[in-house]
Formats: C-alpha cells, structure tokens, sequence
C-alpha cells in the first residue's frame, strides 16, 4: 500500500512539474465540489475489510495561486458487513486540511492531507467477537492523497478520481486499546467555483 502511494504521489508532482511551465488561468476564490465518493475501511481483528458508499462535499478557500484550505463532509451507508449480513451502519465524515494546487489552464492536479474523524452509527470492536458495539462510535480519521480536476469553464471543473489513502484510529472497547487502520477513498463529481483571485 505505501508503495502505491509513493507512486502516486510521485506520479501527481512529476505532472505538476510539467505543468508549471504553462500560463495559468484566473484562480477561484471558492470551490465548492458534490462527489459521488466510495470509503474503503479495514476495521481489522474479526471485523473484514469493506466498501461504504456514499458521497462527499469539499469546500476549498483559495489562499494563493497554489495553496488551499480545504473542509471536507461525506456520508457514507453499508448494509451488510462482511459476515455479518444483519449489521447496517451509515457514517458521517468531517475533515480539514491544506490541499495544494498545480494548476495549467485546463487542468489541475492536487495534493491534500486532511484531518478530523468519523461517526459511525453501528461502532466497532475489532478484538470482540460480537465485532460490532451496537452504538454510535466516533473515531480520529485522516486521509492522504491527490487528484486530477479538469476546467470545463469559468464556473465548473469535473473531479477526475481523487484517490486518498485513509487512516482511521479504531477504539476496542473490549480490550482497552486503539489501533491505526490503513484504508482508501475514490471520488468523483463536479466542482462549482465563484471569484478570481
């Protein structure tokens, strides 16, 4: 998995590097993205590794040419995990970061680390063999990664997949402990953007 992301992030500053040398548009103010978005957690001990579908919206205030302050709010819904078919849970994202900008005048690639948590509303206990709690849990999240944007006109940007690597610090309830879990996020969807810097 680290190797993937060091190829990505690889991959997103040599494209940057490229893209530097090209004349740049206005840059928005405002961006404000709606994206369809899938979450991918390892909860880990006797809990698999599953997808929670849902979508997610960003909020980005531009500070200069290159550096954003990014706010980021998914939901997410699954109704089944894993083995346990009867165990539904919805969550609820929140995270803010900086995210910084290589932009050209049709497309712009981005490099983000965000921070905050996640509330689920079925929590879990990895080292439990009831696997879940059966009430709402709040745990830290953070999440790591970049993505493509590609400028349609002055008001509207399409989100290429924005790819993430996620971090989440589960709390196990049965044995006293926290344990950092590895996992991933793609979007997709559109970006609205309002004033010029």
């Amino acid at each position: 998995m680290r190797t993937q992301i060091v190829w990505i992030a690889t991959m997103l500053l040599g494209l940057a590097a490229l893209a530097s040398a090209q004349e740049l548009p206005p840059v928005p103010v405002v961006e404000v993205g709606l994206n369809y978005s899938a979450l991918m957690l390892r909860p880990g001990g006797s809990v698999p590794s599953f997808v929670m579908q849902g979508g997610n919206s960003t909020l980005e205030f531009n500070v200069t040419n290159h550096l954003g302050l990014l706010a980021d709010v998914g939901l997410y819904h699954i109704g089944d995990v894993g083995r346990f078919p009867n165990v539904e849970d919805n969550a609820l994202t929140y995270m803010a970061g900086p995210r910084v900008n290589f932009r050209t005048r049709e497309v712009n690639f981005y490099i983000q680390g965000l921070a905050g948590g996640a509330r689920f509303t079925n929590g879990f206990d990895p080292n439990s063999p009831f696997s879940t709690t059966g009430r709402n849990q709040t745990v830290l999240m953070s999440k790591f990664g970049g993505g493509v944007q590609v400028r349609m006109n002055d008001h509207l940007t399409l989100q290429l997949p924005e790819v993430n690597y996620v971090l989440t610090r589960f709390d196990e309830p049965s044995s006293a402990a926290t344990a950092l879990r590895g996992g991933m996020s793609v979007s997709i969807g559109a970006v609205f953007t309002a004033g010029s810097k």
